[in-house]
């Protein structure tokens, strides 16, 4: 498998590890697409379904240590949510999952993801501890060929650290 040319990223998880990894592609001025979970409507409050990710956005501007090399590579970030922004990671040449540490977690999203995906996106996701023949259980071949484990340090700027699994 030759190795594809990556013009937009989908981070899928806006916490800590997800917004270091989300501005460090942007940093390298790719596209970037930073999901996360979709916020629930609350009596009294404006509903805002991004507030996740927005919150992740406001953290990555004032990080210090800066997590944007250029406060304009924030512009390279398009933000949304789980649950109605998931098929336009569809459009990514390479999906980086960076969810909650929890197997059931991460195996459900990739159960959602897998139908949305091109033939030629690649899937990664930053775990450090999982297996990643549990992480793909359920998975065709077809999708498990195109993954494989992309485990990010934090801080992801600082830390010039990318650990890199593959399959059996």
């Amino acid at each position: 498998m030759s190795i594809p040319h990556i013009r937009k990223v989908a981070v899928l998880g806006a916490g800590t590890m997800g917004s270091g990894i989300a501005a460090l592609v942007a940093g390298a001025g790719i596209p970037v697409l930073l999901l996360d979970l979709k916020t629930k409507s609350e009596p009294g409050k404006p509903f805002l379904p991004n507030r996740i990710v927005q919150t992740a956005l406001e953290r990555i501007k004032s990080s210090k240590p800066a997590t944007l090399l250029d406060p304009r590579d924030l512009e390279l970030i398009q933000i949304g949510n789980l649950e109605d922004d998931l098929a336009k990671a569809g459009t990514c040449d390479w999906v980086i999952e960076a969810v909650r540490e929890d197997m059931e977690t991460k195996q459900a999203l990739f159960q959602k993801l897998e139908p949305l995906l091109s033939s030629n996106t690649i899937v990664s996701s930053n775990t450090s501890s999982l297996p990643i023949t549990q992480l793909t259980e359920g998975r065709s071949e077809a999708f498990k060929k195109r993954f494989f484990i992309s485990h990010f340090f934090n801080p992801v700027r600082y830390m010039h650290l990318l650990e890199i699994v593959k399959g059996p």
